[in-house]
């Protein structure tokens, strides 16, 4: 069985919710609000989100699928859960059904849901469709006002303009991304990634 480590925000993560709104850490350390309201409008649906992101952290995706699927059934409008159903398909392997339920999380949440928009930024790269990973990327960029998602969405920009050969535009993100990153090094190894790719980008 392959096991799959989840850290918070770093390319793809399952989100769970125990309070009724959902809250992250920046890079200073401070609590932001990035969704107001419920995420869950039945105990059930939460538990089955919640108990498929364990099975998730656990490596066993499929069965993260399984009742996360079941969630779906009961809240199908909910953005969490439909953002979390793309990261067990895209651990799956299979990229088009994930980019299906991203862009599901971002309609049902009027395009609010940033997270789902990381996701797909680097589900566009994988199945090489780079342009649209960029513009998803920018979109990010332009809504956030947190620095850790704002510097995801930096590196999933750059790994597609490496991809289209767009090398001195990557490196401008790159400078970004430092300074997003200077009081963090929790993406240091994206960040290694990028300039590797980078170094042996083709214009």
């Amino acid at each position: 069985m392959k096991k799959y480590y989840f850290l918070a925000f770093i390319f793809v993560s399952f989100i769970s919710c125990k309070n009724s709104e959902f809250r992250k850490i920046d890079l200073n350390g401070t609590e932001q609000i990035v969704f107001k309201g419920d995420y869950f409008k039945t105990e059930k649906g939460k538990r089955l989100n919640n108990e498929g992101v364990e099975f998730g952290k656990e490596g066993y995706t499929e069965k993260a699928n399984e009742l996360l699927l079941k969630a779906d059934k009961i809240e199908p409008n909910n953005a969490t859960i439909l953002n979390n159903i793309g990261i067990t398909y895209s651990h799956l392997n299979n990229y088009n059904k994930a980019i299906e339920y991203y862009l599901k999380s971002i309609k049902v949440s009027d395009s609010t849901y940033l997270n789902a928009g990381n996701n797909l930024s680097l589900n566009y790269f994988r199945t090489g469709e780079f342009e649209k990973g960029v513009e998803i990327a920018n979109f990010v960029i332009t809504k956030s006002n947190n620095k850790l998602q704002t510097a995801m969405a930096r590196i999933h920009k750059s790994f597609n303009l490496t991809a289209l050969g767009k090398c001195e535009k990557a490196k401008v993100e790159l400078k970004k991304i430092e300074k997003l990153m200077a009081e963090n090094s929790g993406l240091q190894n994206q960040v290694d990634l990028i300039k590797s790719k980078i170094k042996n980008c083709v214009q």
